[in-house]
C-alpha cells in the first residue's frame, strides 16, 4: 500500500503551480497516455454534448482549456464553464467546413464511364439563395420559358420540395435577374473584344418571328483571339421596324457597330446577297473611314471564281442519277469516310455556300479522281503500265495506245452528225481480291495526280482530241446504264 500512495504522488507531481503546491484533479483530469501531446486530457462519459466531437480538453498552465479542432482556437473547457460558448463558436469557426449533417449532401460520381455503378460521397452542402435565382434566370434564357412561369402555382410548389429554403421570386424581380444576367455577359463579351488585337469580322441577317412577324437584326462579331482560337460572340440582337429599307438597315447596323466602337477595327461584313443589302452597304461605305473595312463583298470579289467552279462539279454530278452513282462508287474506295451527300448552294444564301463548300472539301480527292475526261485517262494507262513495264517497253506501249486512241476517236469523229450507232459489251464483276486491288490503285492514282499532274499528262490537252472526246463521253452517258450496256445513242 504504502508503495502504491508513493507511486500516484509521482505521478501528480509535474502539475505543482510555481509555488510547488500541488493541484487537486479529478480521475479524468490524469493525462491521456500518448506520445503526442502530454497535456491532453480526456472526454469522459460526464462529457455527454456532442459539441465535444469538435473540440478536446487540453491543460494549459493552472486552467483546463477546450481548443478547436478545426481552427485550434482556446476557450474555456473546465466543468463550471459549461457548452453554450462551445456551440456558439462551432456555429461560427471559420475553418469548420461541415456545419453537421442535415447540410451536406450525398454524390454519385463514376470512376468511369463503364461502371454501372455510383461511388456515394458525402460532401459539404450549403444553400444560397442568391445562386437559385441566378440558376432560375439562366433556365429562363436558356429554355425561352415565359417569365410568368415564376408564380404558377406548381412551378412554386416544385420549388418548395426540391429545396424548402428557396424563396421563389416575383415576375419583376425575375425580370431584374435576366437583364442583371445580360448586362453581366455583356461586359464579358466586351472584355473578350477589348482583348483581341487583330481585327474583327461582322456577319448580320435579318430574322423574323414565327409568333409577331416582326423583324430583328442579328449581328454577330467572328475574331482571333490571344491564344489563336476562333471566337463568335452576338453583340447585337435588336428589332427593326417596317420597312425594311437600305436606309432603315443600315441605320441599324451602323448603331450596333458603333455601340461596341468597332467602326475603326472592322475588317469585313458578311451579308446575304441581295439588293437591298447591297445598298445598304455602300450606305456605309460613306460612313465608316476609307481604309476600315479590309474587304467587302469577298465572295464575289476573291474567290468568286473558285466558288463557281466547286458549284459547276457539283451540279455536274448530281444532275442525274448515273452521275450520282458514279460519284458514290468512287467516294467508297477514295473517301470511305465521308457520307455527306453533295448539296448545292442558293446564291442568295452565304450560309447555304458555306455548306456547299464543306462537303466538296470532303470530297477533294474524289473529285481529282473523277476529274480524269482524256488527258488523265491516259495518265492512268502510264501509272499502271509504269507498274508493269521496263522504261523502255513502257514508253513504246504506251505510244501504242496513244495512236490506237487518236485513230478509234478518229473513226468516231467521221461518224458524228450522221448517225450514232450502238454497241454493246458483255458487263462483268471483279472478284474480291481484283476489287480490293482496285481500290489500291485508285487510291495511289489520285497521289500520282497530285504529284505528277503537271508532267507527262497532257497527251490529249488542249487539242481537237480533247475537244471531240469529251462530246462522245456526253454522248455514252446519255444512254440507259440499265440494260446493261454502253456505247454511243443513237438520235
Amino acid at each position: 500500500m504504502r508503495i502504491s500512495m508513493v507511486k500516484v504522488v509521482d505521478e501528480r507531481l509535474p502539475f505543482l503551480n510555481s509555488s510547488n503546491t500541488p493541484i487537486a484533479l479529478d480521475d479524468d483530469d490524469i493525462p491521456l497516455e500518448t506520445n503526442s501531446d502530454p497535456s491532453l486530457l480526456p472526454i469522459t462519459s460526464r462529457h455527454t454534448s456532442a459539441v465535444w466531437s469538435d473540440f478536446k480538453r487540453k491543460r494549459v498552465g493552472d486552467v483546463i482549456k477546450a481548443e478547436c479542432n478545426h481552427c485550434s482556437k482556446l476557450l474555456a473547457g473546465g466543468s463550471k464553464a459549461g457548452t453554450t460558448h462551445l456551440k456558439d463558436h462551432i456555429k461560427i469557426c471559420p475553418e469548420r467546413v461541415c456545419q453537421d449533417l442535415r447540410q451536406t449532401r450525398m454524390f454519385g460520381t463514376k470512376k468511369n464511364l463503364n461502371d454501372k455503378n455510383d461511388t456515394m460521397t458525402l460532401a459539404p452542402y450549403e444553400f444560397h439563395q442568391e445562386d437559385g435565382r441566378r440558376d432560375l434566370a439562366e433556365m429562363i434564357i436558356l429554355h425561352e420559358y415565359p417569365i410568368s412561369m415564376v408564380e404558377h402555382i406548381g412551378f412554386r410548389k416544385y420549388s418548395k420540395t426540391l429545396q424548402p429554403g428557396f424563396k421563389v421570386s416575383s415576375r419583376n424581380t425575375t425580370r431584374k435577374d435576366i437583364m442583371k444576367r445580360y448586362e453581366l455577359e455583356k461586359d464579358n463579351v466586351a472584355t473578350l473584344l477589348r482583348k483581341a488585337k487583330g481585327k474583327i469580322a461582322l456577319t448580320t441577317d435579318m430574322w423574323t418571328a414565327d409568333n409577331q412577324r416582326k423583324g430583328n437584326m442579328a449581328v454577330t462579331s467572328h475574331f482571333i483571339d490571344n491564344t489563336w482560337k476562333l471566337q463568335s460572340r452576338i453583340i447585337r440582337f435588336l428589332y427593326v421596324p417596317a420597312p425594311h429599307t437600305a436606309e432603315v438597315l443600315a441605320d441599324a447596323l451602323k448603331e450596333s457597330i458603333q455601340s461596341w466602337n468597332l467602326d475603326l477595327r472592322l475588317s469585313s461584313i458578311t451579308v446575304d446577297n441581295c439588293s437591298t443589302n447591297d445598298a445598304m452597304m455602300e450606305i456605309l461605305k460613306g460612313v465608316f473611314p476609307y481604309d476600315s473595312l479590309l474587304l467587302r463583298d469577298g465572295l464575289s470579289a476573291v474567290v468568286s471564281n473558285g466558288v463557281q467552279r466547286i458549284r459547276d462539279s457539283v451540279v455536274f454530278w448530281t444532275a442525274s442519277d448515273k452521275r450520282v452513282q458514279r460519284f458514290e462508287q468512287v467516294a467508297k474506295q477514295i473517301a470511305p469516310e465521308c457520307s455527306r451527300k453533295l448539296a448545292l448552294d442558293c446564291k442568295t444564301r452565304w450560309n447555304s455556300t458555306y455548306e456547299m463548300l464543306s462537303i466538296a472539301t470532303s470530297y477533294k480527292e474524289v473529285f481529282v479522281v473523277l476529274s480524269a475526261h482524256p488527258r488523265y485517262k491516259m495518265a492512268l494507262i502510264r501509272f499502271y503500265f509504269a507498274k508493269n513495264f521496263e522504261e523502255h517497253d513502257f514508253e513504246i506501249e504506251v505510244g501504242r495506245i496513244s495512236d490506237l486512241l487518236r485513230r478509234l476517236v478518229d473513226e468516231y469523229g467521221s461518224k458524228m452528225g450522221k448517225t450514232q450507232g450502238s454497241s454493246s459489251q458483255q458487263a462483268f464483276d471483279l472478284d474480291s481480291s481484283s476489287k480490293s486491288n482496285e481500290e489500291t490503285f485508285m487510291q495511289e492514282f489520285a497521289e500520282f495526280l497530285q504529284q505528277d499532274k503537271d508532267s507527262n499528262c497532257g497527251d490529249f490537252k488542249d487539242d481537237k482530241y480533247a475537244k471531240l472526246v469529251g462530246e462522245l463521253e456526253e454522248g455514252f452517258e446519255t444512254c440507259d446504264i440499265d440494260s446493261g450496256t454502253s456505247g454511243l445513242c443513237t438520235e
